[in-house]
């Protein structure tokens, strides 16, 4: 896994693997043994700044980040690759996200693991607040305790 401050930037190369394969100009997809395929990062801002205008999505740097169409046009995962890895081009490579989404025409979303490094080092360390049985923050859980 990447360190916990791990930034990535654009121009950096990636592999995602998966188990769907795009076919036809629809890019539906099906079914395949397991596959790696290699991109480059996106520019977060110039992605985040897309999301926002054709989406009304918002991104967050800290906790996301972009990864650029092969040929600027084909998706590199598809629906069924949504949790699968997303590798540094390092050798050895190194955990660096998880697909999460996409949309045609845009860079896909990956979900950026060094944005939530406390939380996969120590996942029992976090409690939710109760806040009045209203959901809110994760809190350690050292300092319920105290």
């Amino acid at each position: 896994m990447v360190d916990e401050y791990f930034a990535p930037n654009e121009g950096d190369n990636v592999k995602m693997l998966g188990f769907s394969e795009g076919i036809g100009p629809n890019n539906t997809y099906k079914a395949s043994k397991l596959r790696i395929v290699e991109s480059t990062m996106e520019d977060f801002e110039k992605c985040s700044d897309l999301y926002r205008e054709t989406r009304q999505r918002i991104l967050t740097k800290s906790q996301q980040f972009c990864v650029a169409l092969r040929n600027h046009t084909k998706h590199n995962t598809n629906k069924g690759d949504s949790g699968g890895p997303v590798l540094t081009g390092d050798e050895p490579p190194k955990l660096l996200g998880i697909t999460s989404h996409g949309f045609p025409g845009l860079p896909e979303v990956k979900v950026l693991v060094s944005g939530y490094h406390d939380f996969i080092s120590n996942p029992r360390g976090l409690l939710r607040d109760s806040n009045n049985g209203k959901g809110g923050s994760f809190t350690a859980m050292k300092r319920q305790q105290q």
